[in-house]
């Protein structure tokens, strides 16, 4: 529930635009994360998260679960999250900015991409894999690929900002 407020957060600083969100904003931010947190734990008691569950195909042992009123929320609030990340990306790679720079961005937005389509898979599965949540093989992969954009794509250095910074403010 929080990884999504975290990267919005990240990509606005990461993308130099703090001043999209003021400091209300931003604690208004961790309300939805919150509430998501305290209906999961209190889902014993209202079912408002999972309304069920039944067993999953006879060659597992996992169960599928059927979902509330307040997850399909939740996943409303998570992909509009993720989509308007993936929109500041989009719109700070379009900007006139060195290649290793927009090189970053676009693997930054593909570590965005997995866990959605690992979650729409979650979502949609047919029966032969349905109630296995592929979402934190996404997220592994999207560690892994992060890794890769440190390691080789030099994703946090300052040089290719503070080139385009330079050379914009001359």
């Amino acid at each position: 529930a929080t990884s999504t407020t975290l990267l919005l957060l990240f990509v606005i600083e990461y993308t130099g635009q703090p001043h999209l969100l003021s400091r209300r904003l931003r604690w208004l931010l961790w309300l939805a994360p919150l509430l998501i947190i305290a209906l999961a734990w209190t889902n014993d008691w209202h079912h408002w998260f999972w309304s069920g569950f039944a067993p999953g195909p006879a060659s597992t042992n996992w169960l599928i679960y059927r979902h509330g009123l307040a997850y399909w929320i939740a996943i409303a609030y998570i992909y509009s999250l993720s989509a308007i990340v993936l929109y500041l990306l989009m719109r700070a790679r379009s900007q006139m900015l060195p290649k290793p720079y927009r090189q970053q961005i676009v693997w930054l937005m593909a570590c965005v991409v997995f866990p959605m389509v690992g979650g729409v898979i979650y979502l949609i599965a047919p029966p032969p894999i349905a109630g296995l949540d592929t979402t934190p093989l996404a997220f592994s992969l999207t560690g892994l690929l992060l890794a890769w954009n440190m390691a080789n794509q030099r994703m946090f250095d300052i040089l290719p900002i503070a080139h385009h910074l330079l050379i914009e403010n001359l």
